[in-house]
């Protein structure tokens, strides 16, 4: 998938973002436990890659171990895996910042996330796997869906509540809501 928008973003590198997404019309792309060479993906967000989707969302985790070992074998960083202590430079949070469509989401607190190998997150999360239908379901921000943003990094987290505040997202986006909403 990374690969099929590095490409179109190259060409289509003479056009504009709202002319090239006008004319591709891809809207919601999500990557769960990606096993991509997080620095190989800079360069693709360098050349253009975010004029391509209309979002791109990413799920990560700490406790992925099929990309900790990825990791050791290429002796790369895994873009599905999350920043050793959290910690991003300051020119990766001013990025994230100034890239509102470019949404990374830290499932490692995320009910069941860590079961198993940690890889299998989307089946085995309920958390996880819910959020995931509620945005392309309902096309709803990450807030609109329960997850709260860390205030030091801009990355999105599942808060001990989740269930809760998803319950009340899917109250508000549920079809009688609409209704009322005319």
């Amino acid at each position: 998938m990374i690969n099929a928008l590095a490409q179109l973003a190259l060409l289509h590198s003479e056009q504009d973002k709202a002319s090239i997404q006008r004319m591709l019309r891809i809207g919601q792309v999500l990557l769960t436990a990606s096993d991509y060479d997080r620095q190989l993906f800079g360069v693709h967000l360098v050349d253009g890659l975010l004029k391509v989707p209309r979002t791109l969302t990413i799920y990560m985790s700490e406790s992925d171990k099929a990309l900790s070992f990825s990791r050791w074998l290429f002796d790369r960083e895994r873009l599905g895996q999350m920043w050793k202590d959290r910690k991003l430079s300051d020119v990766v949070v001013e990025y994230l910042r100034k890239h509102r469509e470019l949404i990374l989401i830290d499932v490692t607190n995320a009910e069941s996330a860590a079961g198993g190998n940690g890889h299998a997150y989307f089946r085995k999360s309920p958390w996880v796997s819910s959020d995931v239908l509620m945005t392309l379901m309902y096309n709803l921000r990450p807030d609109e869906r329960g997850l709260v943003q860390s205030t030091d990094i801009p990355v999105w987290t599942f808060p001990p509540d989740y269930i809760r505040l998803l319950r009340a997202a899917l109250i508000e986006a549920g079809p009688e809501a609409k209704e009322s909403r005319k």
